[in-house]
């Protein structure tokens, strides 16, 4: 339970960052969630309101999966992909490979919330931010209504941008966690100036 929160903290860190990396997806995530406040959101169901929140949220767990390796004994002889294994064999599964290959996704280095347009409930096999199986993460659902309540009280009330030259880059430890400890700054909704503003260095693993 403590890691899963841990890992919790980093997706709502990885989200934030995109969306200070790309003010204009930020300001389409304000927009949606002024149309409906924090505040009238009760229930997980309401959190449907805000589709492009949820949209953001995925791509930043595809970019920056919770766990980027996980592992499983196989408990009888199978074959899989036409490799036979062995019961006992440890098999390694690697969300973070999985979500960059370029068989399965258009561009998968670069920050497109908008891939997920209409997917938003059936992300598709090559999707697996929390595991996959009988084994999946028991708390998915309530780590994503948390992030996205998070996320959305704090741009409701923030302009989120990175006050910092040097890229972010990924250090894939036990969780996919930051190399650096990034300067962010946050100006109030009614302070902060140029709508749509991008910041001049988005790190690679970012750029669209």
């Amino acid at each position: 339970m403590m890691a899963a929160g841990f890992e919790t903290t980093h997706a709502m860190f990885w989200t934030a960052y995109l969306l200070a990396c790309d003010q204009t997806v930020q300001d389409e995530v304000r927009a949606e969630l002024l149309a409906t406040p924090v505040d009238s959101v009760h229930t997980l169901a309401g959190l449907r309101a805000w589709p492009a929140l949820r949209r953001v949220l995925m791509e930043a767990l595809r970019l920056y999966p919770p766990f980027p390796v996980t592992a499983r004994v196989a408990r009888q002889d199978d074959v899989i992909g036409g490799v036979p294994i062995k019961a006992g064999t440890l098999v390694m599964l690697s969300p973070w490979i999985i979500h960059r290959h370029r068989r399965f996704w258009d561009r998968p280095d670069a920050f497109i919330p908008a891939r997920w347009i209409g997917r938003e409930d059936r992300p598709g096999e090559h999707y697996i931010p929390f595991g996959v199986g009988p084994r999946i993460c028991i708390g998915a659902a309530f780590a994503m209504s948390q992030v996205m309540l998070v996320v959305a009280t704090l741009l409701t009330r923030y302009r989120v941008e990175l006050d910092d030259p040097r890229p972010v880059l990924p250090t894939l430890r036990n969780a996919t966690v930051p190399a650096i400890e990034p300067w962010f700054r946050l100006r109030l909704i009614d302070e902060a100036p140029g709508v749509g503003r991008r910041p001049t260095a988005i790190p690679p693993a970012v750029a669209a």
